[in-house]
Protein backbone atom coordinates (compact mmCIF):
# COMPACT_ATOMS: atom_id res chain seq x y z
CA UNK A 1 0.00 0.00 0.00
CA UNK A 2 1.77 3.09 -0.91
CA UNK A 3 1.31 6.73 0.73
CA UNK A 4 -1.96 8.75 0.41
CA UNK A 5 -2.35 10.98 -2.70
CA UNK A 6 -4.25 13.69 -0.72
CA UNK A 7 -1.65 14.32 2.85
CA UNK A 8 0.18 17.13 2.96
CA UNK A 9 3.50 17.20 1.31
CA UNK A 10 5.75 17.40 5.34
CA UNK A 11 3.72 13.59 5.75
CA UNK A 12 4.98 12.37 2.35
CA UNK A 13 8.44 13.83 2.46
CA UNK A 14 9.70 12.61 5.79
CA UNK A 15 7.89 8.98 5.42
CA UNK A 16 9.77 8.80 2.12
CA UNK A 17 13.31 9.92 3.52
CA UNK A 18 13.26 7.76 6.37
CA UNK A 19 12.17 5.07 4.53
CA UNK A 20 14.75 5.39 1.77
CA UNK A 21 17.75 2.79 2.63
CA UNK A 22 20.20 4.73 0.63
CA UNK A 23 19.61 7.53 3.46
CA UNK A 24 20.17 5.15 6.48
CA UNK A 25 23.63 6.74 7.46
CA UNK A 26 21.93 9.71 8.22
CA UNK A 27 18.46 8.93 8.92
CA UNK A 28 17.07 5.39 9.51
CA UNK A 29 14.09 3.55 10.85
CA UNK A 30 14.76 2.49 14.63
CA UNK A 31 14.44 -1.16 15.32
CA UNK A 32 11.12 -0.75 16.53
CA UNK A 33 9.97 0.35 13.34
CA UNK A 34 7.44 2.92 14.61
CA UNK A 35 10.24 5.55 15.18
CA UNK A 36 13.49 7.50 13.46
CA UNK A 37 16.76 7.91 14.83
CA UNK A 38 18.92 10.80 12.56
CA UNK A 39 22.45 9.91 12.79
CA UNK A 40 24.01 13.00 11.03
CA UNK A 41 22.39 16.19 11.55
CA UNK A 42 25.19 18.06 9.36
CA UNK A 43 24.49 15.96 6.37
CA UNK A 44 20.82 15.70 6.86
CA UNK A 45 20.81 19.43 6.60
CA UNK A 46 23.86 19.65 3.46
CA UNK A 47 21.97 16.72 1.51
CA UNK A 48 18.04 16.72 2.46
CA UNK A 49 16.84 19.55 4.09
CA UNK A 50 18.99 22.70 2.02
CA UNK A 51 17.47 20.78 -1.19
CA UNK A 52 13.68 20.08 0.17
CA UNK A 53 11.08 22.66 0.28
CA UNK A 54 9.00 22.26 3.11
CA UNK A 55 10.94 20.38 6.06
CA UNK A 56 12.56 23.45 7.20
CA UNK A 57 15.56 25.40 6.13
CA UNK A 58 18.24 24.32 8.90
CA UNK A 59 17.73 21.25 11.54
CA UNK A 60 16.03 23.49 14.36
CA UNK A 61 12.90 24.43 12.07
CA UNK A 62 13.15 20.67 11.12
CA UNK A 63 12.47 19.76 14.29
CA UNK A 64 9.89 22.38 14.91
CA UNK A 65 8.11 20.94 11.99
CA UNK A 66 8.17 17.75 13.06
CA UNK A 67 6.62 18.22 16.67
CA UNK A 68 4.06 20.38 14.93
CA UNK A 69 2.96 18.00 12.76
CA UNK A 70 1.94 15.22 15.69
CA UNK A 71 5.96 13.68 15.84
CA UNK A 72 7.19 13.54 19.40
CA UNK A 73 11.00 13.23 20.80
CA UNK A 74 11.80 9.65 22.13
CA UNK A 75 14.27 10.27 25.44
CA UNK A 76 15.71 7.14 27.08
CA UNK A 77 16.59 5.10 23.79
CA UNK A 78 20.22 6.57 23.81
CA UNK A 79 19.66 8.26 21.01
CA UNK A 80 19.75 12.33 21.08
CA UNK A 81 17.64 12.85 17.83
CA UNK A 82 14.83 9.89 17.73
CA UNK A 83 11.41 10.82 16.82
CA UNK A 84 8.19 8.82 16.71
CA UNK A 85 4.39 9.03 16.77
CA UNK A 86 2.36 5.86 17.09
CA UNK A 87 0.59 5.85 13.79
CA UNK A 88 4.08 6.77 11.91
CA UNK A 89 4.95 3.01 10.98
CA UNK A 90 7.43 1.39 8.66
CA UNK A 91 5.47 -0.50 5.61
CA UNK A 92 2.20 1.66 6.65
CA UNK A 93 1.60 4.58 5.12
CA UNK A 94 -2.01 4.61 5.04
CA UNK A 95 -1.67 4.98 8.99
CA UNK A 96 -0.41 8.60 8.11
CA UNK A 97 -3.81 9.97 7.63
CA UNK A 98 -4.77 9.59 11.17
CA UNK A 99 -1.33 10.95 12.10
CA UNK A 100 -2.40 14.27 10.05
CA UNK A 101 -5.61 14.16 11.42
CA UNK A 102 -4.97 13.74 15.42
CA UNK A 103 -2.12 16.77 15.14
CA UNK A 104 -4.34 18.77 13.19
CA UNK A 105 -7.10 18.11 16.01
CA UNK A 106 -4.33 18.86 18.59
CA UNK A 107 -3.45 22.07 16.39
CA UNK A 108 -6.70 23.87 16.22
CA UNK A 109 -7.39 22.87 19.93
CA UNK A 110 -4.28 25.34 20.78
CA UNK A 111 -4.18 27.74 17.69
CA UNK A 112 -7.79 28.05 16.82
CA UNK A 113 -8.26 30.24 19.91
CA UNK A 114 -5.71 32.31 19.90
CA UNK A 115 -5.74 32.87 16.49
CA UNK A 116 -9.33 33.87 16.93
CA UNK A 117 -8.51 36.24 19.46
CA UNK A 118 -5.71 37.79 17.79
CA UNK A 119 -7.84 38.41 14.91
CA UNK A 120 -10.73 40.56 16.91
CA UNK A 121 -7.55 42.81 18.69
CA UNK A 122 -6.11 43.70 15.36
CA UNK A 123 -9.76 44.45 13.71
CA UNK A 124 -10.51 45.71 17.12
CA UNK A 125 -13.65 43.96 17.17
CA UNK A 126 -14.70 42.79 21.04
CA UNK A 127 -11.16 43.43 22.13
CA UNK A 128 -12.04 41.97 25.62
CA UNK A 129 -12.93 38.83 23.31
CA UNK A 130 -13.10 35.16 25.59
CA UNK A 131 -12.88 32.28 23.08
CA UNK A 132 -13.71 29.32 25.35
CA UNK A 133 -16.36 26.41 25.03
CA UNK A 134 -19.06 28.81 25.58
CA UNK A 135 -18.31 29.82 22.27
CA UNK A 136 -18.34 26.82 20.21
CA UNK A 137 -19.48 28.61 16.60
CA UNK A 138 -16.73 30.96 16.78
CA UNK A 139 -14.19 28.48 17.37
CA UNK A 140 -15.39 26.38 14.53
CA UNK A 141 -15.78 29.63 12.04
CA UNK A 142 -11.77 30.18 13.20
CA UNK A 143 -10.65 26.40 12.63
CA UNK A 144 -11.96 26.37 9.07
CA UNK A 145 -10.51 29.40 8.11
CA UNK A 146 -7.00 28.07 9.85
CA UNK A 147 -7.32 24.65 7.96
CA UNK A 148 -8.68 26.30 4.74
CA UNK A 149 -5.04 28.62 5.30
CA UNK A 150 -3.36 25.62 5.57
CA UNK A 151 -4.76 23.64 2.64
CA UNK A 152 -3.89 26.75 0.30
CA UNK A 153 -0.46 26.65 1.76
CA UNK A 154 -0.27 23.23 0.90
CA UNK A 155 -1.61 23.27 -2.24
CA UNK A 156 1.18 26.49 -3.36
CA UNK A 157 3.99 23.92 -1.59
CA UNK A 158 3.31 21.12 -3.62
CA UNK A 159 3.42 23.56 -7.09
CA UNK A 160 6.84 24.58 -6.92
CA UNK A 161 9.38 22.64 -8.36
Amino acid sequence: MGIPKELPAFYTKVYTIVDDPSLDSIISWSESNNTFIVWDVTRLCAEILSKSVGLGRNYKRFVIELECHGFKRVIGNGHLDEYGHDDFVRGKPHLLKKMMSQAWTERMEIIAPARCKARARRKRIAPNLEITKARPKANRACAKAIKASVKVEDLLENLRI
